[in-house]
Protein backbone atom coordinates (compact mmCIF):
# COMPACT_ATOMS: atom_id res chain seq x y z
CA UNK A 1 0.00 0.00 0.00
CA UNK A 2 1.25 3.29 -0.90
CA UNK A 3 1.51 5.77 2.15
CA UNK A 4 3.12 8.45 -0.14
CA UNK A 5 2.13 12.07 0.72
CA UNK A 6 2.08 15.26 -1.76
CA UNK A 7 3.13 18.78 -0.57
CA UNK A 8 -0.42 20.30 0.31
CA UNK A 9 -0.71 17.46 2.92
CA UNK A 10 2.39 17.78 4.57
CA UNK A 11 1.93 21.09 5.21
CA UNK A 12 -1.59 20.79 6.93
CA UNK A 13 -2.64 17.64 9.15
CA UNK A 14 -5.73 15.90 8.52
CA UNK A 15 -7.10 17.13 11.86
CA UNK A 16 -6.81 20.56 10.51
CA UNK A 17 -7.99 20.00 7.29
CA UNK A 18 -10.90 18.50 8.70
CA UNK A 19 -11.72 21.24 11.18
CA UNK A 20 -11.06 23.91 8.80
CA UNK A 21 -13.27 22.36 6.02
CA UNK A 22 -16.11 22.05 8.19
CA UNK A 23 -15.63 25.94 9.57
CA UNK A 24 -16.19 26.68 5.89
CA UNK A 25 -19.61 28.85 4.90
CA UNK A 26 -20.45 25.88 2.98
CA UNK A 27 -24.01 27.14 2.65
CA UNK A 28 -22.96 30.23 0.05
CA UNK A 29 -21.30 27.77 -2.28
CA UNK A 30 -17.31 28.41 -0.73
CA UNK A 31 -14.68 26.22 -1.99
CA UNK A 32 -13.70 23.61 0.36
CA UNK A 33 -9.58 23.47 1.44
CA UNK A 34 -8.93 20.02 -0.05
CA UNK A 35 -5.38 18.01 0.67
CA UNK A 36 -5.25 14.86 -1.16
CA UNK A 37 -3.42 11.71 0.17
CA UNK A 38 -1.83 9.22 -2.74
CA UNK A 39 -2.56 5.71 -2.22
CA UNK A 40 -3.19 2.46 -4.35
CA UNK A 41 -5.38 1.00 -1.88
CA UNK A 42 -9.42 -0.31 -3.01
CA UNK A 43 -11.92 0.46 -0.50
CA UNK A 44 -15.48 -1.29 -0.81
CA UNK A 45 -18.29 0.60 0.43
CA UNK A 46 -21.71 -1.95 1.28
CA UNK A 47 -24.77 0.66 1.07
CA UNK A 48 -25.14 3.65 -1.12
CA UNK A 49 -27.76 5.21 1.45
CA UNK A 50 -27.35 8.09 2.86
CA UNK A 51 -23.90 7.40 4.64
CA UNK A 52 -22.76 5.24 1.84
CA UNK A 53 -23.03 8.35 -0.48
CA UNK A 54 -21.53 10.71 1.89
CA UNK A 55 -18.19 8.61 2.85
CA UNK A 56 -17.69 7.48 -1.30
CA UNK A 57 -17.90 11.34 -1.81
CA UNK A 58 -15.82 12.43 1.05
CA UNK A 59 -13.23 9.48 0.10
CA UNK A 60 -12.77 10.33 -3.30
CA UNK A 61 -12.14 14.29 -2.55
CA UNK A 62 -9.39 13.28 -0.30
CA UNK A 63 -7.82 10.24 -1.63
CA UNK A 64 -5.66 10.42 -4.83
CA UNK A 65 -5.03 6.82 -7.15
CA UNK A 66 -7.75 4.79 -4.75
CA UNK A 67 -9.87 2.48 -6.25
CA UNK A 68 -13.50 3.62 -4.74
CA UNK A 69 -15.96 0.76 -5.01
CA UNK A 70 -19.90 1.30 -3.94
CA UNK A 71 -22.16 -1.53 -3.84
CA UNK A 72 -26.04 -0.75 -4.17
CA UNK A 73 -28.79 -1.82 -5.92
CA UNK A 74 -31.30 0.70 -5.42
CA UNK A 75 -31.49 3.52 -8.47
CA UNK A 76 -33.61 5.84 -6.40
CA UNK A 77 -32.50 7.97 -2.85
CA UNK A 78 -34.79 8.28 -0.57
CA UNK A 79 -34.75 11.78 1.65
CA UNK A 80 -36.29 10.05 4.88
CA UNK A 81 -36.15 13.20 7.18
CA UNK A 82 -39.14 14.22 4.72
CA UNK A 83 -41.40 11.79 5.22
CA UNK A 84 -42.80 13.28 8.91
CA UNK A 85 -43.64 16.64 6.26
CA UNK A 86 -45.57 13.98 4.12
CA UNK A 87 -47.81 12.67 6.65
CA UNK A 88 -48.44 16.85 7.64
CA UNK A 89 -49.42 17.38 3.95
CA UNK A 90 -46.69 19.71 3.13
CA UNK A 91 -44.61 17.94 1.32
CA UNK A 92 -45.14 15.35 -1.80
CA UNK A 93 -43.75 11.87 -2.34
CA UNK A 94 -41.97 12.84 -5.75
CA UNK A 95 -39.97 15.75 -3.36
CA UNK A 96 -38.47 12.81 -1.39
CA UNK A 97 -37.27 10.90 -4.12
CA UNK A 98 -33.98 11.76 -6.53
CA UNK A 99 -32.26 9.35 -9.32
CA UNK A 100 -29.06 7.67 -7.18
CA UNK A 101 -26.79 8.30 -10.28
CA UNK A 102 -27.52 11.90 -9.14
CA UNK A 103 -25.67 11.60 -6.24
CA UNK A 104 -22.34 9.08 -6.81
CA UNK A 105 -19.79 11.18 -6.43
CA UNK A 106 -16.85 11.13 -9.77
CA UNK A 107 -14.43 8.56 -9.63
CA UNK A 108 -16.82 6.15 -7.56
CA UNK A 109 -17.25 2.73 -9.23
CA UNK A 110 -20.94 2.36 -8.83
CA UNK A 111 -22.02 -1.62 -8.83
CA UNK A 112 -25.90 -1.52 -9.16
CA UNK A 113 -26.23 -4.84 -6.67
CA UNK A 114 -25.70 -6.23 -3.32
CA UNK A 115 -23.76 -8.14 -0.97
CA UNK A 116 -24.13 -11.63 -0.50
CA UNK A 117 -21.48 -12.27 1.62
CA UNK A 118 -18.91 -11.23 3.42
CA UNK A 119 -14.83 -12.86 3.86
CA UNK A 120 -13.41 -10.88 6.62
CA UNK A 121 -10.21 -13.27 6.41
CA UNK A 122 -9.95 -13.18 3.07
CA UNK A 123 -10.79 -9.63 2.31
CA UNK A 124 -13.65 -10.43 0.39
CA UNK A 125 -17.24 -8.99 -0.76
CA UNK A 126 -19.26 -11.59 -2.47
CA UNK A 127 -21.88 -9.99 -4.35
CA UNK A 128 -25.60 -11.07 -6.07
CA UNK A 129 -24.24 -11.11 -9.84
CA UNK A 130 -21.57 -13.45 -9.02
CA UNK A 131 -18.74 -11.10 -8.42
CA UNK A 132 -15.81 -11.21 -6.31
CA UNK A 133 -14.51 -7.67 -4.76
CA UNK A 134 -11.18 -7.95 -3.01
CA UNK A 135 -10.60 -4.56 -0.87
CA UNK A 136 -7.74 -3.63 1.12
CA UNK A 137 -10.83 -1.44 3.39
CA UNK A 138 -14.28 -2.44 3.86
CA UNK A 139 -16.83 0.46 5.16
CA UNK A 140 -20.01 -0.59 5.89
CA UNK A 141 -22.98 1.03 5.28
CA UNK A 142 -25.71 -0.89 4.89
CA UNK A 143 -28.18 1.00 7.17
CA UNK A 144 -30.94 -1.35 9.46
CA UNK A 145 -34.34 -2.89 7.74
CA UNK A 146 -37.57 -2.40 9.17
CA UNK A 147 -39.90 -5.76 9.57
CA UNK A 148 -43.15 -4.76 9.71
CA UNK A 149 -43.84 -8.61 9.17
CA UNK A 150 -42.09 -9.38 13.00
CA UNK A 151 -45.41 -8.43 14.28
CA UNK A 152 -48.20 -11.26 13.70
CA UNK A 153 -50.78 -10.12 11.10
CA UNK A 154 -48.87 -7.31 9.59
CA UNK A 155 -47.49 -6.66 6.72
CA UNK A 156 -45.83 -3.80 4.25
CA UNK A 157 -49.03 -3.96 1.87
CA UNK A 158 -51.45 -3.56 4.68
CA UNK A 159 -50.07 0.17 5.12
CA UNK A 160 -53.15 2.99 4.33
CA UNK A 161 -55.65 0.31 4.69
CA UNK A 162 -57.90 -1.12 7.80
CA UNK A 163 -56.53 2.00 9.39
CA UNK A 164 -52.91 1.02 9.29
CA UNK A 165 -50.19 3.74 8.74
CA UNK A 166 -46.90 4.41 9.21
CA UNK A 167 -44.07 7.63 8.28
CA UNK A 168 -41.39 4.53 8.71
CA UNK A 169 -43.07 2.47 5.53
CA UNK A 170 -41.97 5.24 3.36
CA UNK A 171 -42.85 8.07 1.54
CA UNK A 172 -46.38 6.64 -0.38
CA UNK A 173 -47.11 5.14 3.24
CA UNK A 174 -46.78 8.07 5.17
CA UNK A 175 -48.87 9.69 1.80
CA UNK A 176 -51.70 7.19 3.07
CA UNK A 177 -51.59 8.22 6.22
CA UNK A 178 -52.28 11.73 5.74
CA UNK A 179 -55.24 10.47 3.87
CA UNK A 180 -56.13 8.01 6.92
CA UNK A 181 -55.55 11.39 9.38
CA UNK A 182 -58.14 13.06 6.75
CA UNK A 183 -60.45 11.19 6.85
CA UNK A 184 -60.88 10.61 10.74
CA UNK A 185 -63.96 12.85 11.22
CA UNK A 186 -65.88 10.19 9.69
CA UNK A 187 -65.15 8.46 12.91
CA UNK A 188 -66.25 10.60 15.94
CA UNK A 189 -65.21 8.53 19.01
CA UNK A 190 -62.18 7.30 17.51
CA UNK A 191 -59.72 5.12 19.04
CA UNK A 192 -56.00 6.02 17.65
CA UNK A 193 -53.17 3.59 18.51
CA UNK A 194 -49.48 4.91 18.48
CA UNK A 195 -46.81 2.38 18.59
CA UNK A 196 -42.60 2.10 19.24
CA UNK A 197 -40.85 -0.92 19.30
CA UNK A 198 -38.60 -2.36 22.01
CA UNK A 199 -35.39 -2.30 19.39
CA UNK A 200 -33.23 0.41 18.21
CA UNK A 201 -35.19 2.46 15.28
CA UNK A 202 -34.16 5.57 13.07
CA UNK A 203 -34.70 8.67 14.53
CA UNK A 204 -35.69 8.26 18.57
CA UNK A 205 -38.41 11.20 18.26
CA UNK A 206 -40.00 9.70 15.08
CA UNK A 207 -42.97 7.88 16.51
CA UNK A 208 -43.75 10.67 19.23
CA UNK A 209 -43.23 12.58 16.26
CA UNK A 210 -46.02 10.83 14.42
CA UNK A 211 -48.09 11.21 17.71
CA UNK A 212 -47.91 14.48 18.26
CA UNK A 213 -48.29 15.64 14.26
CA UNK A 214 -51.60 13.58 13.77
CA UNK A 215 -53.02 15.05 17.07
CA UNK A 216 -52.52 18.79 15.91
CA UNK A 217 -54.50 17.67 12.25
CA UNK A 218 -57.21 16.09 14.03
CA UNK A 219 -57.44 19.62 16.28
CA UNK A 220 -57.10 21.48 13.38
CA UNK A 221 -60.13 19.66 11.71
CA UNK A 222 -61.86 20.20 15.43
CA UNK A 223 -63.14 16.47 15.45
CA UNK A 224 -60.31 15.88 18.12
CA UNK A 225 -62.92 16.22 20.85
CA UNK A 226 -63.88 12.93 21.22
CA UNK A 227 -61.34 10.70 20.32
CA UNK A 228 -58.88 8.89 22.28
CA UNK A 229 -55.20 8.88 21.28
CA UNK A 230 -52.97 6.42 23.46
CA UNK A 231 -49.27 6.26 23.01
CA UNK A 232 -47.52 2.59 23.71
CA UNK A 233 -43.98 2.82 23.93
CA UNK A 234 -41.70 -0.65 23.75
CA UNK A 235 -39.22 0.86 26.15
CA UNK A 236 -39.82 1.84 30.02
CA UNK A 237 -38.24 5.12 29.21
CA UNK A 238 -39.79 7.31 26.19
CA UNK A 239 -35.94 8.93 25.35
CA UNK A 240 -32.57 7.27 26.75
CA UNK A 241 -32.06 11.05 27.62
CA UNK A 242 -33.87 12.04 31.05
CA UNK A 243 -34.17 15.42 30.26
CA UNK A 244 -36.03 15.33 26.69
CA UNK A 245 -37.83 12.07 27.93
CA UNK A 246 -39.26 14.31 30.49
CA UNK A 247 -39.79 17.25 27.44
CA UNK A 248 -41.53 14.27 25.54
CA UNK A 249 -44.23 13.06 28.03
CA UNK A 250 -44.70 17.28 28.75
CA UNK A 251 -46.08 17.34 25.35
CA UNK A 252 -47.72 13.74 24.98
CA UNK A 253 -49.94 14.61 28.31
CA UNK A 254 -50.26 18.40 27.24
CA UNK A 255 -52.19 16.71 24.23
CA UNK A 256 -54.30 14.22 25.97
CA UNK A 257 -52.00 11.11 25.03
CA UNK A 258 -52.14 8.54 27.35
CA UNK A 259 -48.61 7.25 27.31
CA UNK A 260 -47.91 3.59 28.33
CA UNK A 261 -44.44 2.33 29.08
CA UNK A 262 -42.54 -0.76 28.54
CA UNK A 263 -46.05 -2.27 26.16
CA UNK A 264 -44.73 -3.93 22.83
CA UNK A 265 -46.72 -4.34 19.49
CA UNK A 266 -47.13 -8.34 18.68
CA UNK A 267 -49.71 -8.77 16.54
CA UNK A 268 -52.89 -7.17 15.18
CA UNK A 269 -56.21 -8.67 13.34
CA UNK A 270 -56.49 -5.95 10.62
CA UNK A 271 -59.92 -7.53 9.82
CA UNK A 272 -61.45 -6.58 13.51
CA UNK A 273 -58.82 -3.74 14.04
CA UNK A 274 -57.56 -5.72 17.18
CA UNK A 275 -53.95 -4.50 18.60
CA UNK A 276 -52.36 -6.99 20.67
CA UNK A 277 -49.59 -6.04 23.32
CA UNK A 278 -47.35 -7.78 25.79
CA UNK A 279 -47.33 -5.38 28.71
CA UNK A 280 -44.94 -4.92 31.70
CA UNK A 281 -46.79 -7.66 33.84
CA UNK A 282 -46.32 -10.25 31.53
CA UNK A 283 -49.71 -10.49 30.18
CA UNK A 284 -51.34 -10.16 26.85
CA UNK A 285 -53.45 -6.82 26.26
CA UNK A 286 -56.16 -6.86 23.56
CA UNK A 287 -57.02 -4.02 21.73
CA UNK A 288 -59.30 -2.49 19.08
CA UNK A 289 -58.54 0.76 17.12
CA UNK A 290 -59.65 2.58 14.47
CA UNK A 291 -55.97 4.20 13.54
CA UNK A 292 -53.05 2.47 14.30
CA UNK A 293 -49.23 3.78 13.83
CA UNK A 294 -46.96 1.08 13.14
CA UNK A 295 -43.20 1.84 14.15
CA UNK A 296 -42.27 -1.82 13.30
CA UNK A 297 -39.00 -3.62 15.02
CA UNK A 298 -35.52 -3.02 13.47
CA UNK A 299 -32.71 -4.81 12.56
CA UNK A 300 -29.14 -4.68 10.28
CA UNK A 301 -28.86 -6.61 7.26
CA UNK A 302 -28.72 -10.64 7.56
CA UNK A 303 -25.42 -10.51 5.71
CA UNK A 304 -23.68 -9.21 8.97
CA UNK A 305 -24.60 -12.17 11.14
CA UNK A 306 -23.62 -14.66 8.69
CA UNK A 307 -20.26 -12.82 7.71
CA UNK A 308 -19.31 -12.55 11.73
CA UNK A 309 -19.19 -9.04 11.51
CA UNK A 310 -22.32 -8.68 14.10
CA UNK A 311 -21.93 -8.66 18.10
CA UNK A 312 -22.00 -12.13 19.25
CA UNK A 313 -23.58 -10.84 22.84
CA UNK A 314 -24.63 -7.83 24.73
CA UNK A 315 -27.15 -5.64 24.05
CA UNK A 316 -26.54 -5.28 20.43
CA UNK A 317 -26.80 -8.70 19.67
CA UNK A 318 -29.88 -10.03 18.92
CA UNK A 319 -30.56 -7.02 16.31
CA UNK A 320 -27.09 -8.36 14.07
CA UNK A 321 -25.50 -4.75 14.80
CA UNK A 322 -21.94 -4.42 12.97
CA UNK A 323 -19.60 -4.49 15.97
CA UNK A 324 -17.43 -1.47 15.94
CA UNK A 325 -15.91 0.66 18.70
CA UNK A 326 -18.19 2.79 19.88
CA UNK A 327 -15.29 5.69 19.72
CA UNK A 328 -13.00 4.82 16.82
CA UNK A 329 -16.64 3.19 14.35
CA UNK A 330 -13.71 0.52 13.75
CA UNK A 331 -14.68 -3.25 13.80
CA UNK A 332 -12.14 -4.14 17.17
CA UNK A 333 -11.48 -7.78 15.35
CA UNK A 334 -10.70 -6.02 12.02
CA UNK A 335 -8.28 -2.92 11.69
CA UNK A 336 -9.57 -2.67 8.22
CA UNK A 337 -13.06 -2.62 8.63
CA UNK A 338 -15.22 0.79 10.09
CA UNK A 339 -19.10 1.27 10.07
CA UNK A 340 -20.69 3.89 9.21
CA UNK A 341 -24.41 4.85 9.91
CA UNK A 342 -27.50 3.60 11.03
CA UNK A 343 -26.20 0.17 10.79
CA UNK A 344 -23.62 0.34 13.42
CA UNK A 345 -23.78 -1.15 17.54
CA UNK A 346 -23.69 1.67 19.31
CA UNK A 347 -25.66 2.79 21.98
CA UNK A 348 -27.68 5.48 20.13
CA UNK A 349 -27.56 7.53 16.93
CA UNK A 350 -29.41 6.09 13.96
CA UNK A 351 -29.78 9.89 12.78
CA UNK A 352 -28.03 11.96 10.05
CA UNK A 353 -27.27 14.49 12.77
CA UNK A 354 -24.92 11.32 14.05
CA UNK A 355 -23.80 10.59 10.46
CA UNK A 356 -22.22 14.09 10.21
CA UNK A 357 -20.10 13.21 12.94
CA UNK A 358 -19.82 9.50 11.77
CA UNK A 359 -18.41 11.13 8.59
CA UNK A 360 -15.65 12.95 10.10
CA UNK A 361 -14.75 10.39 12.10
CA UNK A 362 -14.38 7.34 9.90
CA UNK A 363 -12.47 9.53 7.53
CA UNK A 364 -9.79 10.84 9.88
CA UNK A 365 -9.26 7.61 10.96
CA UNK A 366 -9.07 5.42 7.64
CA UNK A 367 -6.45 8.15 6.74
CA UNK A 368 -4.66 7.33 9.91
CA UNK A 369 -4.22 4.01 9.17
CA UNK A 370 -2.84 5.19 5.57
CA UNK A 371 -0.49 6.70 6.70
CA UNK A 372 0.57 4.37 9.30
CA UNK A 373 -1.18 5.68 12.50
CA UNK A 374 -3.62 4.31 15.18
CA UNK A 375 -7.19 5.33 14.89
CA UNK A 376 -8.11 7.66 17.34
CA UNK A 377 -11.35 7.79 19.99
CA UNK A 378 -13.01 11.31 18.00
CA UNK A 379 -16.79 10.13 18.15
CA UNK A 380 -18.92 10.88 21.32
CA UNK A 381 -22.14 9.38 20.32
CA UNK A 382 -23.76 12.46 19.51
CA UNK A 383 -27.52 12.49 18.21
CA UNK A 384 -29.72 15.13 17.94
CA UNK A 385 -33.58 14.61 16.21
CA UNK A 386 -36.11 17.33 16.00
CA UNK A 387 -39.67 16.57 17.48
CA UNK A 388 -42.08 18.41 15.84
CA UNK A 389 -44.76 19.07 18.27
CA UNK A 390 -47.10 20.60 16.17
CA UNK A 391 -47.36 21.88 12.36
CA UNK A 392 -44.87 25.09 12.42
CA UNK A 393 -42.98 24.28 15.95
CA UNK A 394 -40.49 21.97 16.85
CA UNK A 395 -37.67 21.22 19.55
CA UNK A 396 -33.99 20.20 19.08
CA UNK A 397 -33.14 17.29 21.43
CA UNK A 398 -29.26 16.35 21.06
CA UNK A 399 -27.19 14.50 23.38
CA UNK A 400 -24.55 12.07 23.32
CA UNK A 401 -23.19 8.36 24.82
CA UNK A 402 -22.69 10.86 28.61
CA UNK A 403 -27.27 11.20 28.06
CA UNK A 404 -25.90 14.59 29.12
CA UNK A 405 -27.32 17.55 26.60
CA UNK A 406 -25.14 18.27 23.84
CA UNK A 407 -24.90 21.50 21.93
CA UNK A 408 -26.83 22.02 19.04
CA UNK A 409 -25.05 23.65 15.98
CA UNK A 410 -28.13 25.60 15.36
CA UNK A 411 -29.33 28.31 17.87
CA UNK A 412 -32.46 26.93 18.99
CA UNK A 413 -33.53 26.26 22.57
CA UNK A 414 -33.70 22.94 24.10
CA UNK A 415 -36.39 22.99 26.54
CA UNK A 416 -39.16 24.63 24.52
CA UNK A 417 -40.84 24.25 20.93
CA UNK A 418 -40.13 27.30 18.56
CA UNK A 419 -41.25 28.16 15.21
CA UNK A 420 -37.17 28.97 14.56
CA UNK A 421 -36.29 25.30 15.12
CA UNK A 422 -39.10 24.33 12.65
CA UNK A 423 -37.93 26.15 10.23
CA UNK A 424 -34.53 25.23 10.67
CA UNK A 425 -35.43 21.29 10.40
CA UNK A 426 -37.53 21.85 7.37
CA UNK A 427 -35.42 24.27 5.34
CA UNK A 428 -31.90 24.88 6.65
CA UNK A 429 -31.59 21.24 7.31
CA UNK A 430 -32.31 20.18 3.80
CA UNK A 431 -29.29 22.39 2.20
CA UNK A 432 -27.23 20.26 5.07
CA UNK A 433 -28.31 17.45 3.82
CA UNK A 434 -27.57 17.74 0.17
CA UNK A 435 -24.14 18.74 0.92
CA UNK A 436 -23.72 15.69 3.23
CA UNK A 437 -24.50 13.67 0.61
CA UNK A 438 -21.93 15.09 -1.82
CA UNK A 439 -19.22 14.47 1.40
CA UNK A 440 -18.87 18.30 2.13
CA UNK A 441 -19.96 17.88 5.90
CA UNK A 442 -16.69 16.80 7.92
Amino acid sequence: MDKSVNAVQRMFSRRSFLRCAAALPWMFGAAQARAYTHTRAHIVILGGGTAGLAISAQLSRLLSGARITLVEPADVHHYQPGWPLILCGLSSVSETQTPNQRHIALGVRWLQTWAQAIDPLKNRVYTADQRVLEYDFLIVALGCETDFEAIEGMHPELLGHEGVFSIYGGARSARKGYHLLQQAHEIPDASILFTAPDTPIKCLGGPIKAALISDFMLRRQRVREHMALHYFSGSACLLPQPQFARLAEHFLQERAIEVHPAFVLKGIDPGYRLAYFAAPDGTTKRLSYDLLHIVPPMHAPGVLTHSGLAWKNGPYAAGGWLKVDPHTLQHPDYFNIFGIGDVVGTPYGKTVSTLRYHLSTVTENLLALLHGQEPRPLFNGYTSCPLYTEIGRAVRMAFDYSRESAPDPFISPANMDTRIAWWQQVHLFRLIYLNLLKGRMA
